[in-house]
């Protein structure tokens, strides 16, 4: 676990630095540079390249971790992995490609009138989505060598560039379309960027030696679980982004701008999710192939209580203080309507959370079929939701689809890895953690106001954070979670 605290906690700084830019962005600059349409061009635009972004790797995400370990030789330029790769992603480009162009006129055709935006710079979506597509590729293989920060960091880099160009729109220099000209290339940069990075670890070997190392066993193997990747990862897409997207096809951009709110809000708990995750999936892939379910057991566990810690004190946080947010924010009156969203949509995040790494546990194990199965059943359900819920409920139409879905996606996990592996992720003290979250919540329940929204949200936020950590510390939850506290003090302490 200590080197997946290290690593997560490198990560977890960059991801809140990119955070913090991208919540400035999102409820400041966003709402007052931009009108709600464009917000919603941008968002879905994001959104349908990560839905993509399955098929045009061709399922070879998990490929990268799980397989890796069968093809590491330094001295072979591991057997010739990395360009493996990328030759499967060239061809899943190309075949994207001749899709966009194939099937424009209907594709157009479909977002004309709703949201025309969408038909106007449909063109543009493919750097997004092709360079996104490479941009994972090459951050899942530096995670092989246990080397996240500097990838993680040039992934986040869109969101500072997104606050120079938002200014810049403001104050007329560029216009909207160059936004999404320059928004839109800068992901095809990021791969640049990687390039070099993993050309500067000494890990960028480009030859064909996988052609010799695969045999008809290995091939079969990889092709199945590359074929079941790309059918669970596409669907596991459906799930988290496909939201957005209906919301935007069946109301409008408009709609799907404000939507993108409380969307940002709850996919911060995205951030420790991701970080600790991300790091998780290697070591928790060689425990398997060495057989050893003491560490899965530690790692389901630990992330598990770790996570659960940050999630309920970063709802305490929001839910304290969620009126004052929207009384600060530019147009808050206009977006006010997304706030029983952002409370279902946290609660989905939450208890995705509190499972732990399930995901990654059915994913590396001889059982990685079920989460096929199990995916694509969830894809379709969250899809039939949206598509009877939004003309029904409309903005909160996604909201309670993703909370059914997640709810029922989890669950069975949860029952599934239990019963092959005798695992579950709850331990002694996950019980005290909803307690304490309990007894700060009825914290918030007293009425505290300043007259000024943003010294609510500050007042508000220092107590809950204080009476939250500290209860944490003195009933000794977390180890790692104190461990961190312990060392900001001795650093920070007065001599």
């Amino acid at each position: 676990m200590g080197v997946i605290q290290r690593q997560g906690i490198k990560q977890s700084i960059v991801f809140l630095l990119g955070a913090v830019i991208g919540g400035l962005n999102t409820i400041f600059i966003f709402t007052y540079a931009f009108q709600p349409n464009e917000i919603g061009l941008i968002r879905v635009f994001q959104d349908a390249a990560i839905l993509v972004t399955s098929f045009i790797i061709l399922g070879s995400s998990g490929l990268t971790i799980r397989f890796f370990p069968k093809f590491k030789d330094k001295d072979s330029g591991h057997h010739g992995f990395l360009s493996l790769i990328l030759t499967m992603t060239g061809i899943g480009s190309l075949i994207f490609l001749l899709f966009v162009l194939g099937f424009k006129d209907q594709i157009i055709d479909f977002y004309r009138d709703r949201s025309p935006l969408i038909s106007q710079y449909y063109y543009w979506l493919l750097p997004v989505a092709i360079g996104l597509s490479l941009s994972g590729q090459l951050q899942q293989y530096s995670s092989n060598f246990l080397r996240l920060t500097v990838p993680v960091i040039i992934s986040q880099f869109i969101k500072p560039l997104m606050t120079i160009l938002a200014l810049a729109y403001v104050w007329h220099w560029i216009t909207f379309s160059q936004v999404v000209h320059v928004f839109s290339l800068w992901y095809l940069v990021g791969v640049l960027i990687l390039i070099f990075y993993i050309r500067y670890l000494g890990e960028w070997h480009i030859n064909l030696n996988w052609r010799k190392f695969i045999d008809r066993k290995l091939f079969k193997e990889m092709s199945t679980y590359a074929l079941f990747g790309l059918l669970v990862s596409s669907s596991n897409n459906l799930i988290f982004k496909a939201d957005t997207i209906m919301l935007a096809s069946m109301t409008d951009l408009k709609l799907a701008g404000i939507y993108s709110i409380p969307a940002f809000i709850a996919s911060m708990l995205l951030i420790p999710t991701n970080s600790i995750i991300s790091v998780s999936s290697p070591i928790i892939s060689q425990a398997f192939h060495d057989h050893d379910f003491t560490e899965i057991n530690t790692i389901y566990k630990k992330t598990s209580l770790n996570l659960s810690i940050i999630g309920l004190l970063f709802i305490l946080l929001i839910t304290a203080s969620i009126g004052d947010l929207f009384d600060i924010m530019p147009h808050g009156d206009l977006y006010r309507v997304g706030i029983p969203v952002v409370y279902l949509l946290l609660f989905a995040r939450l208890f995705d959370m509190i499972t732990s790494v399930n995901n990654e546990i059915i994913g590396y194990s001889k059982h990685y079929k079920v989460s096929f199965y199990l995916v694509m059943v969830s894809g379709i359900l969250n899809i039939a939701l949206n598509y009877m819920l939004i003309p029904k409920l409309q903005i909160l139409g996604p909201a309670v689809a993703t909370v059914l879905t997640l709810f029922l996606y989890n669950t069975y996990k949860l029952f599934f890895i239990y019963r092959k592996f005798g695992l579950q992720p709850f331990g002694k003290n996950t019980h005290k953690v909803f307690l304490i979250a309990g007894f700060v919540y009825l914290l918030t329940l007293i009425p505290l106001d300043t007259g000024l929204p943003l010294i609510n949200i500050l007042v508000k936020s220092a107590i809950i954070t204080f009476v939250f950590v500290l209860l944490t510390i003195r009933w000794k939850i977390s180890p790692e979670f104190t461990s961190i506290f312990v060392n900001l003090w001795e650093r920070f302490k007065p001599h």
